[in-house]
């Protein structure tokens, strides 16, 4: 009879799943005389698995906070449009016209973050317009803090002068989420990461070593992370 059994064996740097499969030698009375063992290293096949368990998790929790959103934001957009009704019917030098426009401040707000959970579910059609890439991160910064963690410290840098860029803002949502993920995840322990945005114009001689660019092309927003992990820098 074939005999399948799994054992774990600690090693440097964690511990490695092995895989045994045992099948006995018999001698012409029955008896066992020897066997014949196969074993298999599964540590990496094991990882990979829980990595695409915890995949599906979170595409089934993506679609759920997606779904939410939606119906949320679809919420905000009657609570928006009554307000401004009523403001358009109330004198500004009215209190009431002041408190009306604080409801349609923090109903903007809340907009804004369900846009970004609509971006993060990739459920949000694509729509590119005008806008101050310093003001977009800025915005993101309470919930990028919210997704590193307490132990690791955000520092933003914007940079003066920068120049207007035409994307969508789901698309700056997703980027900024991605780098941020990223960058905790090469974090051990405590750290901190760097935010900083400047202008860069692309000249003759530095084209040819970035692939698709034209000459003259003006780059703006190049995110830098810096990770410090102890005392040293990473990345």
């Amino acid at each position: 009879m074939v005999h399948e059994d799994t054992m774990q064996t600690p090693r440097a740097g964690g511990v490695r799943n092995y895989r045994i499969v045992s099948s006995p030698i018999l001698d012409a009375s029955g008896e066992i005389t020897a066997a014949i063992e196969m074993v298999e290293d599964i540590t990496e096949r094991l990882s990979l698995d829980a990595q695409f368990r915890q995949a599906q998790k979170m595409e089934a929790v993506g679609r759920l906070a997606g779904g939410v959103a939606h119906d949320f934001n679809n919420m905000l957009g009657v609570i928006i449009g009554y307000t401004e009704l009523a403001m358009d019917q109330v004198d500004s030098a009215q209190p009431l016209f002041a408190h009306l426009h604080e409801i349609r401040k923090a109903a903007g707000r809340s907009a804004d973050l369900t846009r970004q959970l609509l971006a993060f579910a990739r459920k949000q059609t694509v729509a590119p317009r005008v806008l101050d890439l310093n003001k977009t991160v800025e915005e993101m910064l309470k919930m990028l803090r919210s997704l590193i963690g307490e132990d690791i410290n955000l520092t933003w840098l914007p940079g003066a002068g920068m120049w207007p860029v035409k994307v969508d803002p789901s698309q700056i949502d997703q980027i900024m989420a991605n780098l941020c993920a990223n960058a905790r995840d090469a974090i051990a322990d405590v750290g901190k990461i760097t935010i900083e945005t400047h202008s860069v114009t692309f000249d003759e001689p530095i084209v040819p070593t970035i692939w698709g660019l034209s000459p003259r092309v003006r780059v703006v927003g190049c995110e830098r992370q810096r990770l410090r992990h102890g005392q040293g820098d990473i990345g």
